[in-house]
C-alpha cells in the first residue's frame, strides 16, 4: 500500500542538504582562507567600532561575495570579497533575497565587481540599526 506524504511525515523526514560544488573546490577554500587571514574581523561590524572575530579558526566568520555569484559576481577577485560575521551575512542575504543588488562594473574577464564595498556595508549597517 502506498504511503501518503502529509505535513507530519515530511516534518520527520531527513533534510537533504544541497551543497553548491563551487564552495567545496580547493581553489575557493584557499581564497576564503586568504580573505579571512587578510581581514579577520567583520567589516560591517568594524564600521560600528565592534570587533567581531571572523578568523579561519572561528566558526563565526564568512568570506562573502559583494556581488553574489548568481548575479555574475567575480568568484575569486579580492575586490568582490569581504569578511562578515553570521549576523551581518544573514542581513545581506536577506537584502539580496528582497532584490538588493550593489552598483557594479564589469571586470576585464567579464565578471562583475562592486563599484564600492562601502556602499554595501552602509546598507547592512542601516538594516542592522532598524532591527
Amino acid at each position: 500500500m502506498p504511503t501518503l506524504e502529509n505535513r507530519y511525515t515530511r516534518r520527520f523526514a531527513p533534510k537533504q542538504r544541497t551543497q553548491n560544488s563551487f564552495y567545496s573546490t580547493p581553489r575557493w577554500k584557499k581564497v576564503r582562507k586568504l580573505q579571512k587571514t587578510k581581514q579577520p574581523f567583520c567589516e560591517a561590524c568594524l564600521q560600528r567600532d565592534i570587533y567581531t572575530d571572523c578568523s579561519d579558526g572561528n566558526n563565526n566568520g564568512i568570506a562573502d561575495h559583494v556581488v553574489r555569484l548568481l548575479d555574475g559576481g567575480h568568484p575569486y577577485d579580492e575586490k568582490n570579497l569581504f569578511t562578515l560575521c553570521r549576523k551581518c551575512h544573514d542581513i545581506k542575504s536577506n537584502m539580496e533575497g528582497r532584490g538588493y543588488s550593489p552598483e557594479r562594473m564589469i571586470s576585464v574577464d567579464y565578471y562583475y565587481l562592486p563599484v564600492s564595498k562601502n556602499d554595501v556595508l552602509l546598507q547592512i549597517n542601516k538594516k542592522y540599526e532598524n532591527k
